[in-house]
């Protein structure tokens, strides 16, 4: 085949990709119509009054290039030369991908520089969506979730926890036709593209109607001594499903919901659907404090666990035999130890985060992990457990061979909240996104040492909790 064939033959999968991200697209939008024909029925007001073309070709142009990126994801030759077995599959997966759109195209731009380029499993893909990432360097522990990570804001921050409903838009018969907004004003309007739509609708004055339904807007009963208003209009804030772990920013734009109703915040209905949020769910709403606001950091207690030495884990959990293995800085052991000691332990509290709730890990922390995991919910703190970050990995320390192995490979230590406690970073802070600075002292209770107080600080690694405890006169590990 010469070169310009192949060239041909690439450009006809990236359009063929990019009509396929279209048609998924054209379904959303025809499910769109649907609900705009019902709206308009109910505010008794023409289609036309609420249709726009311009918003129409975009959306298509989205899925278009949602498509094309998922096709450069997939590699081209994957639609080149579709096996009849898994063509549906693969299809569906790029249809899929159009219907998603800008999530797709956000998670192709941002790892577009990473080495290797991202991989789209097409069946995992078909069934949920979701954009399988790339190995992070092996210097890096790599991680294993692809929902997008928020920036974890600077200084320190409050947060929200509890129930949420939606409000805002032309047809939320929860705000009056005249109401406003408590932070923003009809003049702001310029200063926020994209958070109302062009035209005040029909019959109403107020900017609350004027809001986009599908932009990501919310309302909290904030306290404006600790985030003034003037704060509170330059922000946005983190806005997270506990459940899934999915994370978005939103723009504060108004104050409620009434404290009568229970819940702590309304969201548009387009922040709503992207979460997998529906009313009386709860959420977590993350707000950075003004810099002047911050309170201190919570200290270091004077004692905590300590970890043990290599030697020492060696000595009491056993030795086996291993070799070098990929990525750089695994290993794979070599010998039946694993099948001696490493077990599934089953925990149906995260069976949000791992599949059926089930982790590999060594039989002396079975169940004082399944214990601290119970204690934790009992307190209503599971939400703060955001990502399950893998327990059982072979491997050395900082996946660096030089280095000696890492307790990960007797299944001794696991890691949560990766993203938002990088090693040699300070641990996100109390009240932020990520945060397991209150799991801390019930893990450390059932004998797991928090990697958030090692020291020096360029060792800290607020993602890491590790099994510490010695065996007793009788053996027993306690």
């Amino acid at each position: 085949m010469t070169d310009s064939s192949q060239l041909f033959d690439v450009l006809g999968a990236l359009t063929l990709g990019g009509l396929l991200g279209a048609i998924g697209q054209g379904l959303r939008v025809i499910a769109g119509l649907k609900k705009m024909n019902d709206d308009a029925q109910t505010a008794d007001a023409s289609v036309e009054d609420l249709f726009s073309a311009a918003r129409l070709a975009t959306s298509l142009m989205i899925g278009f290039v949602a498509g094309v990126a998922t096709t450069l994801s997939l590699g081209p030759a994957k639609l080149m030369n579709v096996d009849p077995s898994a063509s549906a599959q693969i299809l569906l997966g790029v249809i899929v991908a159009g219907y998603v759109g800008s999530d797709v195209i956000e998670a192709f731009t941002r790892n577009l520089a990473s080495v290797p380029a991202p991989k789209i499993d097409a069946a995992l893909f078909a069934r949920t969506g979701a954009v399988s990432l790339p190995a992070t360097p092996p210097s890096l522990p790599p991680p294993v979730s692809s929902t997008p990570s928020l920036p974890v804001a600077p200084g320190r921050s409050v947060t929200f926890r509890g129930p949420m409903s939606t409000f805002g838009g032309p047809h939320d018969p929860g705000v009056g036709p005249n109401e406003g907004l408590a932070l923003l004003e009809e003049s702001d309007i310029p200063a926020y593209p994209g958070l109302f739509l062009p035209q005040q609708p029909p019959g109403t004055t107020g900017l609350a109607r004027r809001l986009d339904p599908d932009a990501f807007y919310i309302a909290c009963r904030w306290n404006y001594d600790d985030t003034p208003k003037a704060h509170l209009r330059k922000i946005e804030v983190s806005v997270v499903n506990p459940s899934t772990g999915a994370a978005e920013r939103a723009q504060p734009v108004d104050w409620g919901p009434n404290e009568n109703t229970g819940r702590v915040a309304d969201l548009s209905p387009g922040l709503a659907h992207k979460l997998g949020l529906s009313t009386n769910q709860n959420c977590v709403v993350v707000v950075p404090l003004p810099e002047s606001a911050a309170p201190a950091a919570p200290p270091t207690p004077a004692t905590h666990l300590k970890v043990l030495k290599t030697d020492e884990i060696r000595e009491i959990f056993g030795r086996f035999a291993y070799e070098e293995s990929a990525p750089r800085g695994a290993i794979k052991i070599t010998d039946d130890w694993a099948k001696d000691n490493i077990v599934t332990v089953e925990i149906a509290a995260l069976a949000h985060l791992v599949p059926n709730g089930e982790i590999a890990c060594n039989k002396a922390i079975a169940e004082p992990l399944r214990a601290a995991i119970t204690e934790i919910a009992a307190r209503d703190l599971l939400d703060r457990i955001l990502k399950w970050d893998g327990c059982h990995v072979p491997r050395h320390k900082s996946w660096n061979p030089a280095r000696d192995l890492s307790a990960h490979s007797w299944g001794l230590a696991f890691d949560i909240n990766a993203r938002w406690n990088a090693y040699g970073a300070d641990p996100a802070p109390k009240g932020s996104v990520g945060s397991v600075v209150e799991l801390a002292p019930i893990f450390e209770s059932f004998g797991f040492a928090w990697g958030g107080y090692f020291r020096p600080d360029s060792a800290r690694d607020g993602m890491h909790f590790e099994f510490c405890r010695r065996p007793s006169s009788s053996g027993q590990i306690v």
